[in-house]
């Protein structure tokens, strides 16, 4: 992940919510910021997430990025769910400028498709597979990449409170990359969530992703929280901070999830 467009990712990553029950809280279904779970909308369900976020740098004239990003899931078929996000931004991470150089505008677009491929059996997690097509584009010659993520998701603890393990392996293939840029890229995100009370959902996420040529990979601590408003609204929240000079100061984020139908 380039480290000026890092900002403007991050809002995506913190949208990647799973569906939920309309009718009773089902944690396990909702994921952490930065995790995507295996999971998928069931069809006849919708979701719309609208989040907002913000990104102070270590140093540089442009330190501050601000974002705004909208994603919608929808199940298609059985075990097959769509999605599309779209984020834009302003500051140092809408455009690969020198940190002396002023801020800009930047976006990213991503559609997807996720697949359920096996609910958990005892000590098996679930999975399941999405895949991804992504542009990002701002002031600066627009970039095109495809993502293939493996999705894990195990309950370590059942009852009113569960605990669950998340885990995300991606790699990411980059479409007619510039020399300084790695033709392709992995990324790891793990995490652990637990409903602390029947509405509200804690979590902490460790996300790193694989730098480009001459530059030491990305590192980033989130907590989160998601609560439950209604059986259709969920609220989320999220702060984390860089690890190594190269990461960023300070991450917050804000979501709010519509789920759209139910059962």
């Amino acid at each position: 992940m380039p480290r000026r467009l890092a900002a403007l990712l991050l809002p995506l990553l913190a949208l990647t919510v799973g569906t939920a029950a309309a009718s009773e809280p089902d944690w396990i279904t909702e994921d952490p910021a930065g995790i995507t779970g295996p999971g998928v909308v069931p069809v006849g369900e919708a979701a719309a997430t609208f989040g907002f976020g913000y990104e102070r740098a270590r140093s540089g004239r442009a330190r501050g990025t601000s974002t705004g990003a909208v994603e919608v899931e929808a199940g298609i078929a059985p075990g097959l769910d769509l999605r599309f996000a779209q984020s834009l931004g302003y500051g140092r991470a809408g455009a690969r400028l020198d940190e002396a150089e002023a801020p800009a505008w930047g976006g990213v677009s991503q559609f997807g498709l996720r697949v359920e491929l096996a609910e958990q059996q005892g000590w098996l997690p679930a999975f399941g597979l999405l895949t991804l097509a992504r542009t990002e584009y701002g002031s600066f010659r627009p970039m095109q990449e495809v993502e293939g993520v493996a999705l894990f998701a195990a309950a370590l603890q059942d009852g009113p409170n569960p605990l669950t393990a998340h885990l995300n392996l991606a790699y990411a293939t980059r479409l007619d990359p510039e020399p300084s840029e790695r033709p392709g890229r992995y990324g790891v995100r793990a995490a652990l969530s637990q409903a602390v009370t029947p509405a509200t959902l804690v979590g902490f996420t460790w996300l790193n992703e694989q730098g480009e040529r001459g530059e030491h990979d990305a590192n980033l601590l989130l907590a989160s929280a998601r609560h439950r408003l209604a059986d259709n609204l969920i609220l989320g929240a999220e702060i984390g901070t860089g690890v190594g000079p190269e990461g960023p100061a300070f991450v917050a984020g804000l979501s709010l999830k519509w789920i759209l139908g139910g059962r």
